[in-house]
C-alpha cells in the first residue's frame, strides 16, 4: 500500500516537467501504472499533454506502453472478464485523453491565429473594410 502511494506521488511530482519533456514524462508515468494504481491519474495527464504537442510517433508509442501497462496487472489472474474490462477501460481513457489533447492544441492554435492579425492592425482594433467608400 505504501509503495503504491509512493510511486503515485513520484509520478505526480514528474508532472512538473511534462512541458519540458512531454514524451519522457508520459512514458515514465505510463510505465509506473504497471506497478501503481495511484500513478494512473498523473499518467493520464502526462499523456494528454503529450497528445497536445501533436507528435504522432511519440504519442502512439506511449499509448501502446500505457495500454499494456494498464492491462498488465490483470494478466496474472485467471479472470478473463476482468482483463477485458481493464483493456476496454484503458482504451477509452486513452481515446478520451488523445481527443482532449488535440482539442487543447486546436484551441491554442485558434488563439494564436486570432492574436496574429491584431499585431498587424495596430492598437486601434479592427480596421473595418470600407465598403461604403468604394466607387459605384
Amino acid at each position: 500500500m505504501f509503495a503504491d502511494v509512493a510511486v503515485g506521488v513520484a509520478a505526480l511530482v514528474l508532472l512538473r516537467w511534462r512541458r519540458r519533456g512531454p514524451w519522457q514524462t508520459a512514458l515514465v508515468t505510463a510505465l509506473a501504472t504497471a506497478f501503481s494504481f495511484t500513478a494512473l491519474g498523473p499518467a493520464v495527464v502526462a499523456y494528454g499533454s503529450l497528445a497536445a504537442h501533436r507528435r504522432w510517433r511519440q504519442t502512439a508509442a506511449v499509448a501502446v506502453v500505457f495500454w499494456l501497462c494498464a492491462v498488465s496487472p490483470t494478466r496474472w489472474s485467471d479472470n478473463r472478464l476482468l482483463t477485458l474490462v481493464y483493456a476496454v477501460a484503458a482504451a477509452v481513457v486513452l481515446a478520451g485523453s488523445t481527443l482532449f489533447g488535440l482539442y487543447l492544441a486546436g484551441r491554442r492554435d485558434l488563439a494564436a491565429a486570432r492574436r496574429a492579425p491584431r499585431s498587424r492592425r495596430g492598437r486601434s482594433g479592427w480596421n473595418r473594410p470600407s465598403w461604403r467608400s468604394g466607387s459605384r
